[in-house]
């Protein structure tokens, strides 16, 4: 019989939600866990964890099928936050990996020049998404 390491997924399965039209949407895997828990299963998979987000309470992994591709964006705040910033004349950043990746600093939009900046926004967001969620 094989036996599960402690660190692995528990057992995971359909999982039915509401979806924005006030009906149900079912999941094909999910998974769902509070942070802890979570933590727990990172650490003794001997993974280290240096910065975790403290506003979340819980983690849910949710993986599509051959039928279903799943789409996961940042929260709906954090997305609208970042927005208004730029939007103000925050300074869009760049994650220094980009400059390594590229070998100079990216050609970034002056704060005026807000139409370039929300592209840049979205691009990045899309970038996210298919990297991580599609």
């Amino acid at each position: 019989m094989d036996q599960k390491k402690p660190w692995c997924l528990p057992d995971g399965g359909p999982v039915e939600v509401k979806d924005a039209g006030g009906g149900e949407v079912t999941l094909p895997f999910a998974v769902a866990m509070t942070v802890e828990q979570f933590k727990t299963r990172v650490i003794e998979a001997g993974v280290t964890i240096t910065n975790f987000p403290e506003e979340y309470e819980n983690v849910v992994i949710v993986q599509g099928d051959r039928e279903t591709m799943v789409v996961r964006l940042p929260p709906r705040e954090m997305l609208q936050k970042t927005e208004d910033d730029l939007l103000n004349g925050v300074n869009y950043t760049m994650r220094s990996f980009y400059w390594a990746l590229f070998g100079t600093a990216p050609n970034m939009p002056k704060p005026t020049e807000q139409a370039r900046i929300m592209e840049l926004h979205a691009n990045r967001i899309g970038e996210y998404t298919l990297n991580n969620c599609g």
